[in-house]
């Protein structure tokens, strides 16, 4: 239900699943963040941040990486561009197997066993999406960022094609790449 944006469903069945991790603290949260009760989402995705002691990136979490591309997804909603930064940068830290700059101006470079191609591209996408939008803030270098980051986006769709082997898979990788 989450998936085909029915999010009153989605929030009725994700709480009577009666397993609780940090995987259905970020569908919750990303349910309530799309049905627009922001005070619910953050509360969730708290609850999934809780669910992840100690989490670093010298170990790759992917229900980590999730929650922070959720949380930057929150607070870029909430005019709060710097955090989201700082969250979507994380966020592709967890979902690359060998990437650890926290610098938002540098991106993976290389693909090589990724497992997790679809976090990651979201990941991406949406970063590069937030710095397109501040290109009007005077005195930074948002535009290069945002090409660099789109260029990142490429690469990575690129690779993944190569990778798959049936046309469905492929539509299926254009039709979300879309950007």
């Amino acid at each position: 239900y989450l998936a085909a944006g029915n999010y009153p469903l989605a929030i009725q069945y994700l709480k009577q699943v009666e397993y609780v991790n940090a995987a259905k603290w970020n569908d919750l949260g990303r349910a309530y963040f799309l049905s627009g009760d922001s005070a619910a989402a953050r509360t969730c995705f708290r609850k999934a941040l809780q669910a992840h002691p100690l989490a670093d990136t010298a170990t790759r979490n992917h229900d980590y990486g999730i929650t922070l591309k959720n949380l930057g997804d929150f607070a870029a909603a909430t005019n709060e561009p710097d955090s989201a930064l700082l969250f979507y940068q994380q966020s592709i830290i967890q979902l690359s197997s060998d990437f650890n700059d926290l610098n938002f101006a540098h991106n993976p470079e290389s693909f090589q066993g990724q497992h997790r191609y679809i976090e990651l591209f979201e990941a991406l996408l949406a970063k590069a999406r937030l710095l397109k939008n501040r290109i009007s803030d005077p005195g930074n270098n948002s535009l290069k960022n945002a090409w660099n980051t789109y260029t990142a986006v490429i690469q990575l769709v690129t690779h993944v094609e190569r990778l798959y082997d049936s046309d469905e898979s492929r539509l299926f990788l254009k039709k979300k790449a879309d950007i």
